[in-house]
């Protein structure tokens, strides 16, 4: 399995965060969606497009809540 360079960095600081850490810095996509003000399934559509870092944790995807901000921030920018 190929995974990008941004994909291995996220995942080498998921793995390096403490439990409270992760919950601070990282949201499952329902949650991220509600902070975002839209729904799950932008979220969704928000990492398969790449314009927010999420990694995959069993079945679920951990949003980068910086990388959240940063997009909404360019959203707003436009």
């Amino acid at each position: 399995m190929n995974i990008p360079d941004d994909g291995l960095r996220l995942l080498e600081r998921w793995l390096q965060l403490s439990k409270e850490e992760k919950s601070r810095q990282f949201a499952d996509t329902a949650s991220a969606a509600e902070v975002a003000g839209v729904s799950q399934r932008t979220i969704q559509n928000w990492i398969d497009s790449g314009s927010v870092a999420a990694i995959r944790v069993g079945k679920k995807f951990r949003v980068s809540l910086l990388s959240l901000k940063e997009s909404l921030l360019k959203r707003a920018s436009k």
